[in-house]
C-alpha cells in the first residue's frame, strides 16, 4: 500500500519534505553547536583566568595563559575519541595524508601572500595587517608562552571552531570552504581594526582558512588539519621572532 506526504501530497518515497527538514536541523543545530563551542572558548578561559589571579596573585597574561591552557586540555579529553581515531588514521595513511596536507596548504599560502601583497603595496602601502602587529607586540614581551599559545594551542581550538563545528552546519563541498574561510577570516581582520577597509583582512586569512576546510572536506581527519595549522603558525612565529 502506498504511503503519501501529509504535506506535499507526494509519495513518501519520492517526497523531499524529510530531506528539507533534516537539512535545515542541521543547519539549526550545527549553527547552536558552533556558537556554543565559541563562546566558550571565549568565556570559559577568562573565568579560570580570573579565579587564578584571585588566588595566585599571577600577572594577567599568565593567568590567561593558564586559562587558555585548562581549557584546552578539557577539550582535548571531550574530543578524545575524535583525536585518538585522527591521530590513528593519520599515521596510517601518513604519506597520502602529509601530501594532501601539503598541496591544499600551499594553494591557500600562496593565496594569503599574494592578496596581502596586493593589499600591503595598492591599499595599505607600508602597513602590516592589525592581527600580526598585534602577535608581534605579544611575541616581544612574552616569546615562550607566545610560542606554545601560537604554534600548538591556537591550531587545536580554531580548528575544533572553525573547521570541526562549521561542518556540522554544512558539509558542502563548495559552500562548506567557503563559510569556514569567511568565519575563519573575519576574526583575525578584526584584531585591533581602526578603519572597515582593514576588512578586507578577512581575504587573506579567509584563503588559509578555506584551504583548511578543503583538507578536512578531503581527509575526513582533524589531526591533519591541526598538524597543518601548527607547522603553519610555527613558521609564522618564526618569521615575527627573526624580525623583531
Amino acid at each position: 500500500m502506498k504511503k503519501f506526504c501529509g504535506k506535499c501530497g507526494n509519495e513518501l518515497e519520492s517526497c523531499s519534505c524529510n530531506n528539507n527538514e533534516n537539512k535545515i536541523k542541521r543547519v539549526f543545530n550545527g549553527i547552536g553547536y558552533a556558537i556554543i563551542l565559541f563562546l566558550s572558548y571565549v568565556f570559559i578561559p577568562s573565568f579560570i583566568a580570573l579565579f587564578v589571579q584571585y588566588i595566585f596573585h599571577f600577572n594577567e597574561t599568565l593567568c590567561s595563559f593558564i586559562g587558555n591552557f585548562i581549557y584546552i586540555i578539557a577539550v582535548v579529553i571531550y574530543y578524545r575519541d575524535l583525536f585518538i581515531n585522527g591521530i590513528k588514521d593519520y599515521f596510517k595513511k601518513f604519506t597520502s595524508n602529509l601530501g594532501t596536507s601539503f598541496k591544499y596548504w600551499g594553494i591557500g599560502l600562496g593565496i594569503m601572500i599574494v592578496t596581502n601583497l596586493l593589499l600591503n603595496y595598492f591599499v595599505f602601502p607600508g602597513q602590516i595587517a592589525n592581527n600580526e602587529e598585534v602577535n608581534r607586540q605579544f611575541l616581544e614581551m612574552n616569546k615562550i608562552i607566545g610560542f606554545i599559545q601560537i604554534v600548538f594551542m591556537a591550531p587545536v581550538i580554531e580548528e575544533l571552531i572553525f573547521r570541526y563545528s562549521i561542518r556540522k552546519i554544512t558539509n558542502d563541498k563548495v559552500w562548506y570552504p567557503l563559510l569556514s574561510g569567511f568565519v575563519f577570516g573575519l576574526p583575525h581582520a578584526l584584531t585591533g581594526i581602526t578603519t572597515p577597509l582593514e576588512l578586507l583582512y578577512t581575504i587573506p586569512y579567509g584563503a588559509l582558512g578555506w584551504a583548511f576546510a578543503s583538507l578536512y572536506n578531503k581527509t575526513d581527519n582533524i589531526i591533519t588539519n591541526i598538524s597543518m595549522h601548527i607547522l603553519h603558525n610555527f613558521m609564522v612565529y618564526m618569521i615575527i621572532i627573526l624580525v623583531l
